[in-house]
């Protein structure tokens, strides 16, 4: 009986939702209102402002800059009891003509010549690579024999060092070590025996001698068939290779020449056990375990990225799939990097001329859009994409009677004009390619991709700003995003949709790899010398929420002072207990810029005073008062990671309120460098509402009358809603066809105002609906 009046409530329940929404759709006419655009002459588009939530702590809110992805590393090892134990295989015993083994340590202690991995017990043992307390030198331990680093490099202790260790030979081995990424010392040919057992392999100690346990920190411990050359050595060890359940699977990443004869990669990124996400020989923790990294981003960098080397079948290859059917409406986004441009360089294909997506030397090196051959969408009067910059691009479209409408945008702005043209979407079983097309070698990307995604709607560009620099790990419950791809150690689709992760599998050879950092290839101790991809951010511990966020792409010229602005309308009074600031600036030297923020009621602090160095990418990171790391610290490099502390707190910004005029202020004081302010926002924690306004809080549900009406080309639309919910305001033309949506979203009660922009729409009457 319980269960059947259950059912009866929630039959009611879609009753009444079903009927509630179309009384008000058909009845009430503030629910459904016509708006009329008159002749459209110029474009005067204002900053968009969001709304945050008024939620009184900031720790349970959703974070709008991604989640759960950072670096962790294997620690607490400092005893004769803890290691990591990886159960035998026959490939660790196999690799009696070459191999290799690497790994980044962080050793505090090394009088007791310190094992970092091993397998074979006392007289059997297969191999074993330690640091010797007489020199703090590499050795290598094949069988019996000892392989001492012939060179005169050193491993320091409290400190992050990549080593590793390359052998060649059958019977006669010889020994390469590698700190860094330098070749520190190669040996002459010695016999030795590589032993063949059953025992366990040890990262972090030994069963051989088990009070040579290694004291310190662990992290990216891997094991290779083959010898590395120094180039793999160099730009494989700040990447994160694996990272995700079978990302290897049908060899998805050692196809890639970068990648062959990778056989296991423990990056302790997860917790229960060692993962390794290649051929599956998972270690456990024996007194020991995977801990967060004090810094995200040290010593493996927070964000990773897809470099493409153009040429040949240098692409990522995702299988066939209904979801690339996106002929009703569509938009595909990346941030890209180019190197080189000489011809029409792809994004993305499908088919030959059926689908493609790149940035055409021809027309200025602009965007083009292939829909199923000619004609072809050329942003011909659009905005240049610049070479050797992070840029971030993104195209629409629509299908309307019979005609494509294609939009191009660039790093969160319109470019140029809307293009209308006759069109048949070309359905095929061919692969999807990122960065290439099977048709055309030389058409095929050169430079960097990271961030790719597919939509199955019309991308506003509202949405694409507020998106473009939040980490798609923080989009994948958006019903619209098909598709991500962040490149981040593997090749996953982290989107719902099944059966479409990428592969480097192209039946020839393909060296495309992923990247760290832009100049990796350089062989240094970790330092500020590293530049790193400054393209999206992820915060997954600060869950800061949604920022009133700008968007100007502003240049900053040299030596040179900027300013931009973002109001925040009066509402309601309110004070806070903190804020966050968030920054994404792109920069040739961050030491010549002084950021300043300055509050509504005058009071400035100075977040950033030349901090970085003369080698870094700019700013991508969010400060605020709580940060366990300082920006003007050395233990993080610049951009900064997820979040830093300001070179002065901020706290309540002398207890301003939140509303009127948020200023920043950026500040080149030295030659020969300009920039750019992509984006930057303002969170606040703790807001509080002065009771006298509480009666503002609307009662019932009301969409009022678009202002101004005629308007050409932009009109604000007021709503209020009474309860918390997800909210959609859509634009329809006469016909009832949907043009936009502008609101798709949850929001908290309150009186809300969005601004439309008309200026692509031909002049007539509209309809917007909630």
């Amino acid at each position: 009986m319980e269960q059947r009046k259950l059912t009866y409530l929630l039959l009611i329940i879609g009753l009444l939702t079903f009927f509630y929404s179309n009384l008000f759709s058909q009845e009430r006419p503030d629910i459904s209102s016509p708006m009329t655009i008159s002749p459209i002459s110029e474009t005067n588009e204002e900053m968009k402002i969001e709304k945050p939530t008024n939620n009184t702590s900031h720790l349970n809110k959703p974070t709008e800059y991604g989640s759960m992805h950072g670096n962790a590393i294997l620690g607490s090892l400092g005893d004769s009891s803890s290691y990591v134990i990886v159960p035998h295989d026959f490939l660790f015993n196999n690799q009696t003509y070459d191999g290799s083994i690497e790994m980044w340590i962080y050793p505090t202690d090394v009088s007791n010549t310190p094992v970092l991995i091993s397998k074979g017990a006392t007289g059997n043992q297969t191999f074993l690579l330690g640091i010797s307390s007489s020199d703090s030198k590499l050795f290598f331990r094949i069988g019996s024999t000892v392989y001492d680093d012939p060179g005169s490099t050193t491993i320091p202790l409290n400190q992050w060092t990549h080593v590793a260790v390359t052998w060649t030979g059958g019977s006669n081995f010889v020994v390469s070590f590698y700190i860094n990424g330098v070749l520190s010392g190669t040996t002459g040919a010695i016999s030795a025996t590589m032993n063949s057992n059953t025992d366990e392999v040890r990262i972090g100690g030994s069963q051989f001698w088990p009070d040579c346990f290694f004291s310190g920190n662990i992290d990216e411990v891997r094991f290779w068939d083959p010898t590395l050359t120094p180039e793999q050595v160099a730009v494989n060890r700040f990447v994160g290779l694996g990272d995700g359940y079978e990302a290897d699977l049908n060899n998805a990443l050692t196809n890639s020449t970068f990648y062959d004869g990778l056989i296991s990669s423990w990056t302790f990124n997860t917790g229960g056990h060692a993962y390794d996400d290649f051929n599956d020989f998972d270690g456990t923790y024996h007194n020991c375990g995977a801990y967060w990294a004090s810094a995200a981003g040290f010593p493996m960098p927070y964000n990773m990225v897809l470099h493409c080397p153009g040429g040949d079948s240098n692409y990522v290859r995702v299988p066939n799939n209904s979801v690339f059917v996106q002929n009703g409406a569509g938009s595909f986004e990346a941030w890209v990097y180019q190197t080189e441009q000489s011809t029409t360089h792809i994004i993305a294909s499908k088919g030959d001329f059926d689908l493609f997506w790149g940035i055409r030397a021809s027309i200025g090196n602009r965007q083009v859009l292939c829909i199923n051959g000619n004609p072809q969408y050329e942003n011909s009067d659009g905005i240049a994409i610049e070479l050797n910059t992070w840029t971030h691009v993104a195209v629409t479209w629509l299908s309307s009677s019979g005609d494509y409408i294609v939009n191009f945008y660039v790093n969160g702005q319109k470019s140029g004009s809307t293009l209308t043209q006759t069109n048949t979407w070309q359905s095929n079983t061919e692969q999807f390619i990122i960065g290439g097309w099977t048709y055309g070698l030389n058409n095929n990307f050169k430079g960097y991709i990271d961030e790719f995604r597919m939509w199955d709607n019309v991308l506003t560009e509202e949405k694409i700003r507020k998106n473009m620099s939040v980490s798609g790990r923080n989009l994948i419950s958006d019903v619209y995003l098909d598709a991500i791809w962040n490149f981040d150690g593997n090749l996953l689709n982290f989107s719902s949709t099944s059966g479409i992760n990428g592969t480097f599998k192209n039946g020839s050879t393909n060296a495309c790899r992923l990247s760290g950092y832009l100049n990796e290839n350089t062989t240094a101790a970790y330092g500020s010398w590293l530049v790193a991809h400054p393209t999206t951010i992820f915060d997954d511990s600060l869950a800061h929420g949604k920022f009133y966020k700008s968007v100007p792409n502003k240049e900053i010229p040299d030596q040179a002072t900027i300013l931009d602005t973002i109001n925040i309308p009066g509402l309601y009074s309110s004070v806070f207990s903190s804020m966050a600031l968030f920054l994404h600036i792109q920069h040739e030297q961050n030491t010549n810029l002084d950021i300043t923020l300055t509050a509504p009621n005058g009071h400035s602090v100075d977040v950033s005073t030349d901090n970085g160095s003369s080698s870094d990418n700019g700013y991508l990171t969010i400060l605020w008062d709580g940060a366990s790391h300082q920006i003007t610290g050395t233990t993080l490099l610049a951009p900064w990671t997820k979040d830093v502390r300001p070179e002065n707190p901020m706290g309540t910004m002398n207890n301003t309120s939140i509303e009127g005029n948020w200023i920043l202020q950026i500040a080149d004081d030295a030659s020969s460098n300009t920039g750019k302010l992509i984006g930057w926002g303002v969170h606040f924690n703790g807001v509080v509402t002065d009771i006298e306004d509480e009666g503002t809080i609307p009662t019932e549900f009301a969409l009022e009358q678009n202002y101004p009406n005629p308007f050409n080309p932009t009109t604000k639309i007021e709503y209020s809603i009474a309860n918390a919910g997800l909210v959609e305001l859509k634009i329809y033309n006469i016909l009832g066809e949907e043009i936009t949506t502008l609101v798709n979203e949850i929001q908290n009660p309150g009186k809300h105002t969005i601004e439309f922009n008309g200026i692509d729409l031909s002049s007539g009457v509209y309809f917007y609906r909630i």
